[in-house]
Formats: structure tokens, C-alpha cells, sequence
């Protein structure tokens, strides 16, 4: 191994990579040529800057993830330079699988621990990322240790409430703002989509997947990822779905790189409702996987490290991502059914509160200040 790893590309490691070995003991692990899974596929650049003194080797994996090879640098090596600076690592026998625990850990969870919700509202953002990176679940991949961190950040969700109020940029948001215009603008030239719209529910299911599977594919042209897997499920198949917990009312979700809507869903719904539930889900994609290196702060709190947030019921509404969809969603909508021309009912502005508190949410985001 040639040359230390600087503390901040280790930190950066930790919260941009997961670690693709697969082994049976640690000797054996230890002994292996690390292989990182990344995300973004930008992160390609950062990971040849960290280790350009190694033969790198790239390719995607089954769900189109860049996974990259360190020639010559084993993940024993990472492990002894990651131990000196205060983070750990451990392999999980049940599915072979090594992960990180992070650096300073014990130090953020005693300030999370120790500092009252209004002393953690007034921390700087930078902290508050941190404090947050050391509860992820990822820290905890047995379901002991998991559910019983689950149980204990539950009763302490104000403080987490506290820590999520994190400044968005002003240019950030006319983007996402922007580019919602244009989407919706090219949604509309979609032959026959007002009368689509309008009589969304009783459509043959082919014709509703190829409108949504459109919107879909929109959504990601202008936000510059590939078009997403969309997938129809039954309510039925969705209640299998062992990732899901109980408390979530699954009218559509994403997960790596799928779209899932719920068909029995879709028969309760407008069509305006329906086409945001698919440019909703998509943008969830982007916002995992795009390239937000404009915003770092933004690509931040995108980071897979806060997944967390989204399996608590008191925090979900919370979670970053779901707080700047909701507030553009509102639009999303208002846009189509101006663009289109179409009448709206009941369903078609029923997440209204969860507008509102996302709309509370960006407006003191927006007005906070960096530090």
C-alpha cells in the first residue's frame, strides 16, 4: 500500500461507498482487493483522485451501479487506515458482507444524545450532517441492533426533527423549479393526454403504464439519469414486499433504481394525481443517483446514509428528499392541469397537507442561514 488516506476522504468513503466483497471469515476478507459500489456515477472521478496511485477497474452491476475495483489495496488496508482515525468496520457473517461504522461516531452520539432539540436547531449545517451520518442504520445491519436503534431514535425524533432543518440553496430550488416546468411542458405534448388524463381510471392498464412509463422517462431525461425500471403492483404483491414497513401506505415508492405504483391505487385516483405519483417516484431516483455536485450540501442530504429517516413514521415526512418533492409536487400538479387544460376534483390536490408542511418546511430552509 503506497500513501495514507486523508481523514476527509475516508469520511467520504464512509458515506459514498458501500463495500461489494462478499467472504466467509475476515482473514479472508482482509486479504481481498476492495470493491466499492457507488451511487452516483460522478463519484468515478473522486474515487481515481483518492486512489490514483492504483490500477482501477469499473463495471455496472445487475441494478446498473458502478462498482470499482482498487487494484493492490485490500479492504484490510482501508480498515487499518479508517480504525486510526476513529471509525470501525465490521463483517456481517449472515450475509458475508463488511460494513463501515463511522468515523467520530461515539463523539456525535453523545452530542446527540447530551444537547437539548433547541441546541441541536441552532448547530451548523455541517454538524448537523454529521450527527445524522452517525445514526445511520447502515451502522447497525443486525436486526437486533437495528430495531433496537430504531426504538430508541423513535423517542427521540424532535431532536432528529431539529437536525434536519438544513439550508437549501436558493438557485438549487429555481432549478428543481425550473425543470419541473419542463417536464410537465413536454408531458403535455403527449398525443391524446388530455383525454387520457381525464379518463385515466378507465383505461386499459397497457395504456396507463405507457403514459406513466412516459412520464417516467421525461422525468429522467431532464434530470439526466437513465429511465428507471416502472413496475405495477397489486396491493396484494405489495404487502409481501418484506422491505416495506406496516405503517406505509404504498400508493408508490422507489427503491434502487424501480418505480413501483399501485394498480388498485390508481382506480381511487384522477389522472393528474396519477402522473405525479410517477414523476414523484422518478425524481426520488434522481435525487439518489443525479449528479448534485453543484449543491454538495444538497447531494448530502440526498445520501444514502439518511435512508434511515424514511423507516420511522415520526421522521419520514422529514426526510429531505420527501420535503422538496412534496413542495414541488403541488406545482407538478397546478402545471398540468394548466398545461392540459383538465377539470380537478377531490383526489387531485389530496396530499394538501403534506404540501403545506413541505411548503413550511423549503420557505425556513431557504431563509436559514449557512454558517
Amino acid at each position: 500500500m503506497s500513501g495514507n488516506i486523508s481523514k476527509s476522504n475516508l469520511n467520504w468513503l464512509t458515506y459514498n461507498t458501500e463495500i461489494c466483497n462478499v467472504c466467509d471469515s475476515v482473514d479472508e476478507c482482509f486479504s481481498q482487493d476492495i470493491v466499492f459500489r457507488l451511487y452516483r456515477e460522478h463519484h468515478l472521478q473522486k474515487i481515481h483522485e483518492i486512489f490514483s496511485d492504483y490500477e482501477i477497474k469499473s463495471k455496472k452491476d445487475s441494478d446498473n451501479y458502478v462498482c470499482v475495483k482498487i487494484r493492490h489495496f485490500t479492504i484490510g488496508d482501508l480498515y487499518q487506515q479508517i480504525y486510526q482515525n476513529g471509525g470501525d468496520m465490521f463483517l456481517n457473517r449472515s450475509d458475508g458482507k463488511t460494513y463501515y461504522i463511522p468515523i467520530n461516531k461515539k463523539k456525535y452520539r453523545r452530542m446527540f444524545n447530551s444537547l437539548s432539540t433547541r441546541m441541536l436547531a441552532n448547530l451548523p449545517p455541517n454538524k448537523k450532517m454529521d450527527i445524522l451520518k452517525s445514526l445511520s442504520q447502515r451502522c447497525y445491519m443486525l436486526s437486533g441492533g437495528r430495531k433496537s436503534s430504531e426504538e430508541s431514535l423513535s423517542k427521540k425524533s424532535n431532536k432528529i426533527l431539529a437536525l434536519l432543518q438544513i439550508p437549501i440553496p436558493q438557485q438549487f430550488f429555481e432549478d428543481e423549479r425550473r425543470k419541473v416546468r419542463l417536464i410537465v411542458a413536454e408531458i403535455a405534448k403527449i398525443p391524446d393526454i388530455r383525454k387520457s388524463v381525464e379518463n385515466f381510471a378507465d383505461l386499459p392498464t397497457k395504456k396507463q403504464y405507457s403514459i406513466l412509463h412516459k412520464v417516467c422517462e421525461i422525468t429522467a431525461k431532464y434530470n439526466n439519469i437513465d429511465v428507471p425500471n416502472l413496475m405495477f403492483l397489486t396491493q396484494k404483491q405489495i404487502d409481501k414486499d418484506e422491505g416495506l414497513d406496516e405503517w406505509v401506505a404504498a400508493e408508490a415508492y422507489a427503491y434502487e433504481k424501480n418505480v413501483c405504483i399501485n394498480t388498485d391505487f390508481l382506480k381511487k385516483i384522477d389522472g393528474a394525481q396519477a402522473l405525479s405519483l410517477a414523476w414523484h417516484e422518478t425524481t426520488h431516483v434522481a435525487q439518489a443517483t443525479a449528479d448534485y455536485s453543484k449543491y454538495p450540501v444538497v447531494e448530502e442530504m440526498f445520501n444514502h446514509s439518511f435512508d434511515f429517516l424514511q423507516k420511522m413514521s415520526d421522521t419520514y415526512i422529514f426526510h429531505p428528499q420527501e420535503k422538496i418533492v412534496y413542495a414541488l409536487e403541488k406545482q407538478f400538479i397546478e402545471n398540468i392541469v394548466e398545461n392540459i387544460g383538465i377539470k380537478t376534483n377531490d383526489s387531485t390536490f389530496q396530499y394538501s397537507p403534506e404540501y403545506d408542511v413541505a411548503s413550511q418546511y423549503v420557505h425556513r430552509s431557504l431563509k436559514a442561514k449557512t454558517r
